[in-house]
């Protein structure tokens, strides 16, 4: 496999019913076991998902092998901008998963579609809203991966690797931001956010 990644950073079980309980493991006792699987060959990368700078750097004090990736929500309303630096430093890349939001869909998320700075970069380009913001985190040195089901849409995903945002377009949509999460409500989460 080339890449494995934790997908959350506290482990669970299926208790039945769409309920979950948490298992108490301390994150060094499973990242040891990550790092098991490439000492056997058996996978080339290893990652995390949905650390925050603090996990990181704990792991990192431990970690043998550090990991490769964090693949965390990251578009313009939930931008992170801090998280990506510190991840720059430590030489680990960030994917950026609902790169786009939800898209048309709002009934979770805000139209980021709809706000000015976005509309008037599609303007100005003459390309699509999810074209605009997958620039945008192309061009934050992000690993983008929108879902689509539409080969019409993954065609004019690919579209967004033919043109380049200006400073001030970057600028303009980095402004957006508001720490507006839409991954933020998962059953196993508890009423508490890891996020907090």
């Amino acid at each position: 496999m080339d890449l494995y990644l934790i997908h959350w950073p506290i482990a669970v079980k299926d208790v039945g019913d769409g309920k979950f309980e948490r298992i108490k493991i301390p994150m060094y006792k499973i990242w040891a076991q990550m790092e098991a699987l490439v000492d056997k060959g058996l996978v080339k990368s290893i990652g995390v998902s949905n650390f925050n700078v603090q996990l990181i750097w704990d792991m990192l004090s431990y970690a043998r092998i550090p990991p490769a990736i964090n693949e965390v929500e990251l578009h313009p309303l939930c931008s992170q901008p801090k998280l990506l630096k510190f991840l720059d430093q430590q030489n680990i890349k960030a994917i950026a998963y609902c790169p786009i939001g939800r898209g048309a869909d709002t009934s979770r998320c805000p139209n980021i579609f709809a706000t000015e700075a976005v509309k008037a970069c599609m303007e100005k380009h003459g390309k699509t809203g999810a074209q605009i913001l997958l620039s945008w985190g192309l061009q934050r040195g992000t690993i983008v991966i929108p879902k689509s089901n539409s080969m019409d849409r993954l065609e004019e995903n690919i579209g967004s690797m033919t043109f380049k945002l200006s400073e001030d377009d970057m600028k303009s949509i980095d402004a957006i931001d508001e720490g507006f999460r839409i991954c933020d409500n998962y059953p196993w989460l508890g009423k508490t956010s890891i996020f907090a």
